[in-house]
């Protein structure tokens, strides 16, 4: 029995030994989770930081490029309007300078044109009238020298003198152009 006392003995305090044992290694257990606990805390605490760091990188990323395109997007906008407006600025020049020829041109043509209408219209008709009425003038005086003739028919002188003073009135009639019947 002794030996079964030893026995029992020696399992007793390997039995203690084993329990404290798992007292120990579960304190440490337990020790260890807190620590892992606070290092999971800790973690997720600095992860989202970095989330958040990441966030507010990303946003001024994103904000920065947003103002960089509309920079550029503005720039584009002014250059092409800028464009837009030499362009149109050059082609009403180029109207304004074909309307100015054209009127300069329509001015000339309208110089020309009543040059032409009053030659036409005051000068032609003058003409006509003029050469009408010397016309009208060498019938007229060919029936008056006939007259003469038959008035002053023994007398050839007077009407020699008649007819000379009347070729002397025609001639001065040919040369002067204001008035066909100086003369008469």
């Amino acid at each position: 029995m002794l030996d079964f006392l030893s026995k029992e003995l020696d399992r007793l305090i390997e039995e203690r030994r084993i329990h404290a044992l798992v007292l120990i290694a579960e304190r440490q257990r337990r020790i260890r989770e807190a620590e892992e606990c606070g290092t999971r805390q800790k973690e997720e605490r600095r992860r989202r930081e970095q989330d958040e760091i990441f966030k507010q990188l990303v946003k001024v990323h994103e904000d920065t490029v947003d103002s960089y395109l509309i920079n550029i997007a503005g720039l584009a906008v002014n250059s092409a309007a800028d464009y837009l407006a030499k362009e149109e600025i050059s082609t009403l020049a180029q109207k304004i300078e074909q309307a100015n020829l054209y009127e300069l041109n329509r001015g000339e043509l309208e110089t020309n044109e009543l040059a032409a209408e009053l030659i036409h219209n005051f000068l032609i008709p003058f003409v006509n009238k003029s050469s009408h009425e010397l016309h009208e003038e060498r019938r007229k005086r060919k029936y008056l020298n006939g007259a003469h003739r038959e008035i002053w028919g023994p007398s050839h002188d007077a009407s020699g003198n008649v007819s000379d003073s009347t070729g002397l009135q025609l001639k001065h009639h040919d040369t002067t152009t204001s008035t066909p019947n100086v003369w008469w």
